[in-house]
């Protein structure tokens, strides 16, 4: 007996020295980092500090969607309804209203759904109907904001949903780069803005869903993911080379880590276009959010898109949970950042 339990036993004991060591690892790699969480509990906008809770002011029903620190300030961006149109902001919880704070005319239409921090200035992008419009073709304005100041990228003579797909804004070099689309020659294409300078990436095909996906920038990178003929691709902007990634899901968020670029998907994600497996929940495997430090992966796992619960995890270790609500219930963990303490 003692010859067959002998083996066991060692392993045994190398299963437990093993998850030791990841915990140990683990704790190594991220004590020195502060977990930063928005999502929305209790119907509450909220945001988690290395899972101590604080809910945000006056943010009953409003479900944030994205999260910066910078400089050791906090900003939360957030919306009300399923449109992801972006209503609200904090910065270290103090609430504005985003159609104020731009100074949007009220009763037309408007939709924000770009936001970013760089050095402190805030910056917006989305569409706004003009009370005023010089001619006919110049009702909608394509714009960005810095600052509330406004910088109108191209006009319209209707609201095309060809147009809804300023979503992803980014700086570079102090240069504001920002996705959009424009009819050219009748040709609809989706592609960014280098400041006011459009540059097309595909040919918007809605057999395919073929558009851009969001931009992605750190000291010496700047990407853009796209689909193309039904294939994701992300593009070095800097340099001009696509890289195809062969596979026909729908674009995911693309971040990067020095020159590491990374691509979510539903049990894991792509490092410089290699699969790499996640640990895999039978409830909560679709990775909604990632953020990337010091090759530290630090993700928020959902349910679905719909408003059900969400876990954190570090490098596939479960680190945070929130349950899953009744339907009449909004809550769910939304995104996820973290800094150097």
């Amino acid at each position: 007996m003692k010859i067959l339990i002998l083996p066991f036993l060692f392993l045994a004991l190398f299963l437990i020295s093993c998850q030791q060591d990841d915990g140990e690892l683990l704790e190594k790699n991220t004590a020195a980092v502060d977990v930063y969480v928005a999502g929305i509990e209790n119907n509450k906008a909220c945001y988690w500090k290395n899972n101590q809770q604080t809910y945000l002011s006056v943010g009953d029903d409003i479900t944030p969607s994205d999260i910066f620190i910078e400089n050791n300030n906090m900003y939360i961006v957030g919306y009300t309804n399923f449109t992801n149109d972006q209503k609200y902001f904090w910065k270290n919880n103090i609430r504005y209203d985003i159609s104020q704070y731009l100074n949007l005319p009220a009763g037309l239409y408007s939709r924000i759904g770009s936001f970013t921090v760089k050095n402190n200035d805030i910056y917006f992008g989305g569409i706004v109907e003009n009370s005023s419009p010089a001619t006919p073709n110049d009702r909608y304005e394509y714009c960005y904001w810095k600052n509330g100041v406004k910088t109108v990228l191209f006009t319209a003579a209707e609201y095309y949903s060809d147009y809804a797909s300023i979503n992803s804004i980014c700086i570079y070099n102090s240069q504001v780069y920002i996705t959009g689309r424009k009819i050219i020659n009748n040709i609809s294409y989706s592609g960014y803005y280098e400041g006011t300078t459009f540059h097309p990436v595909v040919t918007i095909d809605d057999q395919h869903f073929d558009s851009v996906g969001n931009l992605s920038s750190n000291a010496n990178n700047l990407y853009i993911s796209a689909r193309k003929n039904g294939m994701v691709f992300y593009k070095n902007i800097l340099t001009g080379i696509d890289t195809q990634m062969n596979i026909p899901n729908l674009i995911t968020p693309l971040e990067l880590d020095g020159n590491d670029v990374y691509l979510m998907q539903y049990q894991g994600y792509y490092k410089n276009g290699s699969f790499v497996s996640a640990t895999v929940d039978p409830e909560f495997e679709l990775c909604y959010d990632m953020f990337i430090l010091d090759q530290n992966i630090y993700s928020v796992r959902s349910v679905d898109f719909k408003n059900r619960g969400g876990k954190i995890y570090i490098n596939n270790v479960e680190t945070q949970y929130l349950p899953p609500a009744p339907s009449t219930t909004k809550q769910i963990l939304k995104a996820v950042f973290a800094v150097q303490n």
